[in-house]
């Protein structure tokens, strides 16, 4: 029988923070297929004992979207629950993950991503869509900031909030910080070079209201590359 959820995840060298992420996926009882991209610790063991199918990703040439992907290939659950191993769901959203799985509304759902920097107090939130039907015309897009909005759009759904929240916990310090954003900046630029008709979608915060005819403003890119630079200044 095709199970209700399957959770996709891409990892690298997860041991530290991966079986805190499944422990808070276990309710919900989801198929688990995983992409591991070049780990060299626990990660591959850890996921197996939780009944995780993993298989090996190259990551040779960067790309968040391709490995995404590659997850949605195998997965077979009639939801995608979309996590990162440094995320944990709350608990007080299991029971609202598993109305939405049971309304099969044809929909995104955003959740709220509370962002808890090691080295800083509080948290920052943003907001994702983690959530949506498992359906082949739903793919991720965009090799960093990766995102499945323009797709589930394309395709005739909605993107709604959800009030379902995950906690990020991350270990990076500003410096490491600042030289990721520029690694990513790089690869932005390539994919500007490579196709400027057609960018994936962020959002960063909740939609007041979306629907289908949403689409990139001309001009979108160079906004999103101004704010990583604006970004990266920051950090300096």
């Amino acid at each position: 029988m095709q199970p209700p959820l399957s959770l996709c995840m891409t990892v690298k060298d997860e041991e530290r923070n991966l079986a805190k992420c499944l422990d808070s996926i276990r309710a919900l009882s989801p198929e688990i297929v995983i992409a591991d991209t070049g780990s060299t610790d626990r990660t591959i063991e850890i996921a197996q004992q939780y009944g995780a199918q993993v298989f090996s990703f190259s990551f040779e040439r960067v790309d968040f979207a391709a490995a995404r992907n590659q997850t949605l290939e195998r997965a077979t659950g009639l939801w995608i629950l979309m996590l990162d191993a440094d995320e944990v769901l709350e608990p007080a959203s299991v029971p609202l993950a598993q109305s939405i799985v049971a309304g099969n509304e044809n929909a995104g759902y955003y959740f709220a991503r509370r962002n808890h920097a090691s080295d800083a107090e509080g948290f920052t939130t943003d907001y994702a869509v983690r959530l949506f039907p498992n359906r082949p015309d739903y793919r991720y897009r965009g090799r960093v900031h990766e995102t499945v909005d323009a797709a589930i759009l394309s395709g005739g759904g909605r993107l709604l909030t959800s009030g379902i929240a995950i906690d990020h916990n991350f270990v990076s310090s500003r410096e490491a910080r600042r030289r990721k954003n520029l690694r990513y900046i790089e690869i932005l630029k390539e994919e500007i070079e490579a196709d400027r008709r057609t960018p994936p979608a962020s959002i960063s915060s909740p939609p007041s209201s979306i629907n289908s005819k949403c689409s990139p403003k001309p001009g979108w890119w160079q906004k999103k590359l101004r704010g990583c630079d604006r970004l990266t200044r920051a950090l300096i």
